[in-house]
């Protein structure tokens, strides 16, 4: 997911029971979509619900972060693991290129990515449940 959404999220947009995240605030009506919850990152989620506050990522007083504090973090985490130049939206690129080459369906690789779809056809008619996204995501090794 794109940073502002993975901020945005609360815990009450996560199911853990059913193994999914809403993303409800987006920068498109695209982002706007269920997401899976992959199983390696799953008890990295679960430990986040347990933190205070309303949001999934947030300081250890249950402040959520904004978008320059969350980067900040990001550099230092990059520059200690000697990294420098990396940013956040590098992991969308890298997901998006590791659903391709393990051959993820083009729909639910969209879907999942919170892209819009350019044709019609996959846009209107062609619908992904859950358990095709789980399908997808979990190509992810």
């Amino acid at each position: 997911m794109r940073v502002g959404e993975m901020l945005a999220l609360q815990k009450n947009d996560v199911n853990l029971r059913q193994g999914y995240m809403r993303i409800t605030k987006s920068k498109t009506v695209s982002g706007i979509r269920t997401i899976p919850i992959h199983h390696r990152i799953f008890p990295l989620i679960t430990n986040r619900m347990k933190s205070i506050g309303v949001h999934l990522i947030a300081d250890s007083k249950g402040k959520q972060y904004d978008y320059s504090r969350y980067c900040q973090l990001w550099r230092d985490v990059m520059h200690s693991i000697k990294a420098d130049g990396h940013t956040t939206h590098d992991c969308r690129h890298t997901v998006a290129t590791l659903l391709d080459n393990a051959g993820a369906n083009e729909t639910a690789k969209r879907r999942v990515l919170g892209h819009a779809g350019g044709d019609v056809t996959e846009r209107v008619y062609t619908h992904k449940g859950l358990r095709q996204l789980r399908k997808c995501i979990e190509l992810l090794k």
